[in-house]
């Protein structure tokens, strides 16, 4: 489907683009709000279009266990990579076995929402959707819910997870080409862009808000909730209503067709998602975002790494490990 993937290949840019300009970030307000508007609904987007394309389970079928040791061994080894990477560029991380705040969260998320997903096939969709909505309000005032097995993250970001696996890939393209929608899709994609560059500076430490890992109790000293804490549910019920919107915006303004390379980017993300970040953290290493001190650079060069990713060499090693996983466990059970 030409759509999703143009959507995927458009959102991954912005995932390359946003570490980027975290990374780069000083003391430019453009790219504070850039990052800002970039954070209120690239993840969430890229979470529900998984969902959607996720092949739903019936109630006879077998979890598809290729998928759960498939994503689990990428983020693994993207974790351990990105942690040798940084040792050898002079860094210290420190180590850790089920805590995971970094960007293997989401290779770990997609295996356990493959379980879960298969555990409660037999439930109601609409009863799933609205628990997982209340689920999202009420988990940041349990701090235990943090980044051990990206718990906070498989909570908070469920609910776009969940209307996308229940949501009908067809429906959802079909709606997406109404031209009213696409209308309304520019003016809340220009009008929220342009807005953010409005926004006083100390907004930028709204994006916490959006990551899906923080405790209310850190937003609340972070953001001086102090007096407000019994409402932050309510805030996160609008942080998920606003990327929802912007959800359905962005999929009104991508096109449904055959945008050639951009579309093949957007069949490739897995790659681009591998290996970007090891290039952030040379550019920071090297000194080069103080060297070049350019938005619009950084921007074309974000740009340039998400179309060199796409390139099939760099489809390893995370293909050759899902690939080599579902063949593993198809031999095992032609041998059973």
């Amino acid at each position: 489907m030409w759509l999703y993937d143009n959507v995927k290949a458009f959102l991954m840019l912005l995932v390359v683009i946003g570490h980027m300009f975290t990374g780069y970030v000083g003391d430019s307000y453009a790219i504070r709000m850039s990052t800002l508007w970039i954070y209120t609904f690239h993840m969430p987007a890229f979470v529900f279009i998984s969902g959607l394309l996720h092949k739903k389970y019936k109630e006879d079928a077998k979890l598809r266990w290729d998928k759960v040791w498939g994503f689990l061994a990428c983020g693994i080894v993207l974790r351990y990579f990105n942690f040798f990477v940084r040792i050898l560029m002079g860094d210290h991380p420190r180590p850790h076995i089920i805590y995971e705040a970094g960007i293997p969260w989401y290779l770990i998320v997609m295996a356990e929402y493959e379980v879960f997903f298969y555990l409660i096939r037999r439930l109601d969709a609409k009863k799933v959707i609205a628990v997982s909505i209340v689920a999202s309000m009420i988990c940041g005032y349990f701090p235990m819910i943090n980044d051990n097995f990206c718990l906070a993250r498989f909570v908070n970001f469920m609910p776009f997870y969940a209307v996308g696996y229940y949501a009908d890939p067809k429906n959802v393209r079909e709606f997406a080409s109404i031209k009213r929608l696409k209308i309304m899709s520019w003016i809340i994609i220009t009008v929220t862009f342009a807005g953010s560059f409005f926004l006083p500076w100390k907004f930028y430490k709204y994006r916490k808000f959006f990551t899906g890992r923080r405790s209310y109790e850190f937003l609340s000293d972070l953001l001086d909730f102090s007096h407000g804490y019994e409402l932050l549910w309510l805030v996160r019920l609008g942080v998920i209503m606003f990327s929802a919107i912007l959800i359905i915006a962005v999929l009104g303004i991508i096109p449904d067709r055959n945008l050639g390379f951009c579309t093949t980017v957007g069949s490739r993300t897995l790659n681009i998602y591998f290996w970007h970040r090891i290039i952030c953290y040379a550019f920071t290493y090297y000194g080069l975002y103080e060297l070049i001190n350019s938005e619009i650079v950084y921007t074309l060069i974000g740009l340039a790494m998400t179309a060199l990713l796409a390139l099939p060499i760099f489809g390893h090693p995370a293909n050759d490990i899902m690939l080599g996983i579902k063949k593993g466990l198809q031999s095992k059970q032609k041998s059973v």
